[in-house]
């Protein structure tokens, strides 16, 4: 096997636990297909792991087979055509972010909404806070009370 040329070669699946990719590669392997495993040393290396964990990849000649394949063994789900084009098209578009291209669809989801959250949370804080003309009005209101308030003490 010549892994000299990555450009044939598309990520089928990542595992987080080490094992799994190997069950995944040797079975892929016994039906002839050709399998690399991306960031296997790297996992090996950082006890905890590398973001994405280690990704399976295939030629693209074997794509549709290693998916036959991961799907029968439960490592991939059964293509959903109700909801796939979604998760496809959310999927290129976040990929194209920068720093988020390398990082698993999950992640990269959970940080967007995360970020729309948070402006919604500003959006609604700043339209329930006071603008500067009642806050002034109310600044002038509590100072002429405690005028008032004074005037009544000396008095």
């Amino acid at each position: 096997m010549n892994h000299n040329t990555m450009t044939d070669w598309i990520t089928v699946t990542s595992f987080s636990v080490a094992s799994q990719a190997y069950l995944a590669k040797a079975r892929l392997e016994s039906e002839g297909i050709d399998v690399f495993l991306k960031d296997e040393l790297t996992m090996q290396v950082y006890a905890l792991g590398v973001i994405g964990g280690v990704k399976l990849q295939v030629r693209e000649v074997h794509l549709d087979a290693a998916c036959d394949i991961l799907i029968e063994m439960g490592y991939l789900d059964p293509p959903n055509p109700k909801h796939g084009s979604l998760i496809q098209l959310l999927d290129r578009i976040t990929s194209s972010l920068p720093g988020f291209g390398n990082t698993i669809l999950e992640i990269r989801l959970v940080v967007i909404v995360a970020l729309l959250l948070m402006l919604i949370v500003l959006a609604l804080l700043l339209y329930h806070s006071p603008s500067t003309f009642e806050h002034l009005t109310s600044l002038q209101r509590y100072r002429l009370n405690q005028y008032a308030d004074l005037r009544r003490f000396l008095i």
